[in-house]
């Protein structure tokens, strides 16, 4: 009975040898299909409960960072190995998206997108099942694990991220190619520094009794020397126009857009009419030469101006604007005289002798009440021309026959102060403030809606494209506002001079562009979007400059380190002040870098000439304010009887400013009669202009940079898009060739001061 059992145990052994006997006798197949069945249904039951509501893709372990990562970051190797029983198996290493790109240069996306459209050769013991082929670093052989160095019998590599990107590698991996035993800062072990060779130790000297308690003086400082910056090579074009078209000439002209374009409703100016203003140097017939001293005295008359229809609609509109405007005139024969004025230049028909007939009438009727002159003399007509005497033009009676309309030119800029002052301005202005905060509104309206939408966009895993297009959107929106705001600025003014005495002009955008950027800003992505048909301004036609809203215009000498166009002849580009323009957003930039580096911008103490050596006062160039008794010419005039007989406004929204601004002033911008005695000052007495400080560097700079942010944006609405219909009314229309890339923005207020 001792040796005897209990009886479950005998029944439970028996059975379980009855089983073993049974599976002994199935065939060796039936074995694998069943463990390749199990190893099947587990893998699926692992799926299942390896997503979790933070991973919903699954996760893994990276093996380089062994961090928890979502599985649709992440590549597994699709490589097969030998296991320790001889079978082959698929390699289980897996990286995450970071640790591909940052130590071993891969990126996840393509390898991804290239999928298992690869040559057979390399496709040769990978499983295809993953949807893509990769051979993880493991397999390799090229592993910077922790792990794997250390069975390599190599130290960990440490953090040698941020040195392969200080050093410009591509990756770890490629660091690690020179040098297989470099490593980087080690966490978890305290400051790491280099180790210094071991001192030996001198003897201790004997203490020397000091009764006064000595204090050690500080360690001096290593003052740290920064890599100058490389000066950068500008290429300085020369806009179209004759050398002896000097800035007196062109401020007028240049006063005369901004203010039409500004005030455009009140003046009832129409979209062609206020195209015609954006070519300064003129619509010419011909070609000016330079060489010819006979037209140096009338070059602005030869160049050319706007043609006879706007003229007409801007005195119409002048003229109108001052009538309306003044209700309480209190003479009744002043009243008589501008309606009689405008009657007569609506019935002339675009005849420039008619035009200036009524104006001239409209002068001698103010004259008769106080004995002021509101507007001066036209300029003479151009030499050699052919005069045929009309009714209309004896009845002038002021010896001057007009002929072109570049003769009117200084005579409009006193007519502009006269509606400076009316009420008609003032309220424009007012109710410029209130929809440029509209317009702000919109923006930053339209920009939350943006990210919102975004938000949802990003749960769906956007590639690239998607990204771009997001940043593009939003920088669309802040160049719009910037453009739209030029339509409510209450002046205009210079960008600022640097410190050799160039001054630097960025006119404003296009009413078209104006208006596109508004319907961007209210949601109107097609008006908004990319320009078409004649909208389109195309990159000869930039590269032309003849539109002087489309590049930037400096008057003055060319650095004598700058570059001229390809095919330019040196010689034709002499080292004498004139126009020069930059048209390229990238050459906008350099020179930014270039006016920053020659001044020290980031320094103190005034610009330097590069060695050192404080630069001299600039000598204020011909056209600009004199200090002299006859000075009544300025933006800031505010007498009517001034001495040249001229009259001029009081202090309006678009003439009061600062010292500063009236520095850019000249004897033709909303000015009154020139002064005749100021050709024969000598050059002793041009007035100095001060040497910018850093403050006015640093505008200008900011100016330039953010001008060639916008520009990129205007050009980017310049090109076509691929798919564009070039057909029209059964013709085919050429191809614009426009350039231009990136997206940026420009404040309108390094255009304009401060308001009334």
């Amino acid at each position: 009975m001792s040796n005897a059992g209990p009886p479950f145990s005998v029944i439970k052994r028996k059975r379980s040898e009855g089983k073993l006997d049974e599976m002994e006798r199935r065939p060796p197949e039936t074995n694998a299909k069943r463990r390749k069945v199990s190893a099947k249904t587990q893998a699926t039951q692992k799926e299942a409960s390896n997503a979790t509501p933070e991973f919903p893709n699954g996760f893994f372990y990276c093996h380089q960072c062994n961090k928890k990562r979502d599985s649709s970051v992440g590549l597994y190797c699709t490589y097969k190995i030998k296991t320790p029983t001889n079978s082959v198996a698929r390699c289980k290493a897996k990286y995450c998206r970071s640790c591909l790109k940052n130590r071993y240069g891969h990126d996840l996306d393509e390898m991804k997108e290239r999928g298992a459209n690869v040559p057979s050769k390399e496709t040769v013991g990978h499983d295809k099942t993953q949807g893509y082929i990769f051979k993880c670093p493991r397999c390799l052989g090229k592993c910077n694990c922790r792990a794997c160095r250390k069975a390599m019998g190599l130290e960990p590599t440490g953090n040698l991220t941020l040195a392969a990107k200080k050093t410009g590698a591509d990756s770890v991996a490629v660091m690690l190619d020179g040098n297989v035993k470099m490593t980087g800062i080690l966490p978890g072990k305290g400051r790491q520094v280099p180790e210094a060779p071991k001192r030996l130790k001198q003897p201790k000297q004997p203490k020397e009794p000091n009764p006064a308690p000595s204090t050690p003086a500080p360690r001096p400082r290593g003052t740290a020397i920064r890599k100058a910056k490389p000066l950068p090579k500008v290429v300085w074009s020369p806009v179209p126009v004759p050398l002896s078209f000097t800035l007196d000439l062109a401020l007028p002209r240049i006063t005369i857009r901004e203010f039409v374009l500004r005030f455009s409703k009140l003046l009832d100016m129409s979209r062609t009419n206020l195209e015609e203003l954006e070519e300064i140097g003129g619509h010419r017939p011909h070609e000016v030469d330079d060489d010819d001293s006979d037209l140096e005295q009338d070059i602005d008359v030869q160049m050319g101006w706007i043609s006879e229809t706007c003229l007409r609609a801007i005195l119409i509109g002048l003229l109108s604007l001052y009538l309306g405007s003044q209700p309480e005139l209190g003479e009744k024969r002043e009243k008589k005289a501008i309606q009689d004025a405008i009657q007569e230049i609506k019935a002339s028909r675009a005849n420039l002798g008619r035009m200036w007939g009524a104006l001239a009438s409209l002068r001698a009727e103010f004259e008769k009440v106080d004995s002021r002159r509101i507007f001066p003399d036209p300029l003479p007509p151009p030499q050699h021309t052919k005069i045929r005497t009309t009714r209309s033009g004896a009845l002038n009676c002021t010896g001057v026959t007009v002929t072109t309309t570049a003769q009117i030119v200084p005579v409009i800029p006193p007519l502009i102060e006269m509606v400076m002052d009316t009420q008609a301005v003032r309220d424009e202005l007012e109710e410029g403030v209130k929809e440029s905060k509209e317009l702000l509104k919109e923006e930053r309206e339209r920009a939350k809606a943006i990210r919102e939408s975004w938000e949802e966009t990003k749960k769906n895993n956007p590639d690239k494209a998607a990204r771009a297009e997001h940043k593009r959107s939003l920088n669309a929106l802040e160049q719009a506002r910037c453009v739209a705001l030029h339509a409510y600025a209450p002046r205009f003014s210079p960008l600022g001079h640097d410190h050799e005495g160039r001054i630097y002009f960025a006119l404003t955008p296009s009413m078209a562009e104006r208006e596109a950027a508004q319907a961007l800003l209210a949601g109107d992505t097609s008006k908004g979007g990319k320009a078409h048909g004649r909208a389109i301004v195309s990159a000869d036609e930039r590269s032309a400059m003849r539109r002087w809203g489309w590049f930037i215009a400096v008057w003055g000498k060319k650095p004598a380190d700058g570059l001229i166009p390809a095919g330019e002849d040196e010689d034709d580009v002499v080292d004498v002040e004139r126009w020069w323009g930059l048209w390229q957003p990238d050459e906008i930039r350099k020179l930014a870098d270039w006016i920053a580096i020659r001044n020290g911008i980031s320094g103190e103490g005034h610009p330097t000439d590069g060695d050192g050596v404080d630069l001299p006062a600039v000598p204020m160039p011909d056209g600009w304010p004199r200090v002299t008794a006859r000075s009544s010419s300025s933006l800031k005039t505010s007498s009517r009887d001034s001495p040249s007989g001229a009259a001029s406004s009081k202090l309006t929204p678009l003439s009061d400013g600062s010292d500063t601004e009236d520095k850019f002033a000249s004897n033709s911008s909303l000015s009154s009669v020139p002064d005749d005695d100021a050709d024969s000052e000598s050059d002793n007495d041009k007035v100095q202009i001060p040497t910018p400080t850093q403050n006015e560097l640093k505008t200008l700079v900011r100016g330039l940079m953010e001008y060639a942010e916008v520009l990129d944006w205007r050009v980017w609405r310049m090109q076509e898009e691929p798919g564009q219909d070039e057909k029209e009314n059964g013709t085919v229309k050429e191809k614009t060739k426009t350039i231009g890339d990136r997206i940026r923005a420009i404040s309108p207020g390094n255009f304009y001061g401060p308001g009334a």
